[in-house]
């Protein structure tokens, strides 16, 4: 069987999509699985999702320059449908960030390699529900249709779609609302929590509310938190279930 030089440069551009967006899904390829199981999984992810539709007869292989701006094309839009599944996981650390705040858990962090930064153990606790649901529901599955789904739509080595701004702060603006969603009944409990203190200091100032704050607050807020958990589950839910569709929305799909 002989491999036209076409045909391999299709197979290297549609791996470049998809490693592009695959990189950005925490749980698919993020930035905690080695290079050495990404490469692998994107070459069978490429082989997997791409239509194999045999070439024309006439395809001519892309030349030099056509082939690097093909590349770059290809970079871009995979980047650009990954960046959704970015912007996901990062609202619900941000939510998490929100509670590590309010009840007093932002000084002790760890690294968290999944986003290669420090977080709190309530950010990973966040991450880890997500993560947990994600796979529950075969959002991977969801993922990997979507992206299945831009090859059908906007062929590899096609012109760039009209990327629209409006879009991505819609999609930004709902998904950071999102997060602050899941975050606001532990930020109520923690206000309600500093607004007592505040009175008890005003009203009897002999009793040593700086050393009865700390300990009060996190216990506040894991009750709160194991209390509100009927709420955070159905939200992340509907979060992590959308991040297939959500990335078709965002290139005008």
């Amino acid at each position: 069987m002989i491999i036209a030089l076409a045909q391999v440069q299709m197979f290297i551009l549609a791996f470049t999509r998809i490693m592009a967006a695959a990189v950005q899904v925490p749980v698919l390829a993020g930035r905690a699985i080695p290079n050495r199981v990404r490469v692998p999984l994107g070459i069978l992810l490429t082989m997997l999702l791409i239509p194999w539709t045999p070439l024309a007869a006439e395809a001519e292989p892309l030349g030099l320059l056509g082939f690097g701006a093909a590349l770059a094309r290809e970079f871009v839009l995979g980047w650009a449908i990954g960046f959704v599944a970015t912007l996901t996981f990062g609202a619900i650390q941000t939510a998490g960030e929100y509670v590590s705040t309010g009840g007093g858990f932002a000084a002790g962090r760890v690294m968290n390699p999944a986003f290669d930064s420090a977080s709190t153990a309530l950010d990973q606790l966040y991450l880890i529900l997500a993560s947990l649901i994600f796979l529950t529901l075969n959002g991977h599955h969801l993922v990997l249709l979507g992206l299945a789904g831009t090859f059908r739509a906007l062929p590899v080595a096609g012109p760039l779609p009209t990327f629209s701004l409006e879009r991505l702060l819609m999609l930004s603006q709902s998904l950071l609302t999102a997060g602050l969603t899941l975050a606001l009944p532990v930020l109520a409990a923690s206000l309600m929590a500093d607004l007592t203190l505040g009175l008890l200091a005003r009203v009897a100032p002999q009793i040593q509310v700086f050393f009865l704050e700390g300990p009060l607050k996190v216990a506040i807020v894991m009750v709160t938190l194991i209390a509100s958990l009927g709420v955070i589950v159905p939200g992340l839910t509907v979060l992590v279930r959308d991040i297939g569709p959500r990335m078709q929305w965002l290139v005008g799909m």
